[in-house]
């Protein structure tokens, strides 16, 4: 009959918060990218496309409003861009502390967003084996308390 090692609930709250922070960049990440589709397909160009046909009524230009939708969805993008920023910082500062593939299977599945099916083919060990690099990647983290203060 094997034991099971119990982890308090501090440690599990330690490792959610981990957790938490490697996962932000990756919404960080698709939250930009959601601005920059949604800038792309409001403004695709800076030209208005002339054409010898009658002006309907949902043709009419208005200058002012199309700039000011421009600026401020620019200013959403700029805004979702400092946020995925921020976020790689704290990902970084906390991979810092790793070496080797425990820093590599971290980066492969919260950075690049690899399943663990695909690390583990990427760097020939087996599915099992990844997981269980995750969690002690995961459990050094939680040991070095000192970067997770910052959230």
């Amino acid at each position: 009959m094997t034991e099971r090692i119990r982890v308090s609930s501090a440690e599990e709250d330690k490792r959610i918060e981990i957790t938490l922070i490697l996962r932000r960049y990756r919404s960080r990440v698709a939250e930009y990218q959601a601005c920059r589709d949604l800038y792309n397909q409001l403004f695709p160009s800076g030209t208005q496309t002339l054409s010898d046909m009658p002006a309907h009524r949902s043709d009419s230009f208005e200058p002012e409003r199309w700039a000011q939708r421009r600026w401020d969805q620019r200013s959403r993008m700029e805004q979702s861009l400092q946020g995925m920023l921020d976020a790689l910082t704290d990902v970084e500062r906390m991979l810092d502390v790793l070496e080797g593939d425990y820093k590599t299977v971290l980066i492969r599945r919260y950075l690049l967003n690899e399943s663990y099916e695909t690390i583990a083919e990427r760097l020939n060990y087996s599915d099992r084996q990844i997981y269980r690099m995750h969690n002690k990647a995961i459990n050094v983290l939680v040991k070095k308390e000192a970067i997770c203060r910052k959230l």
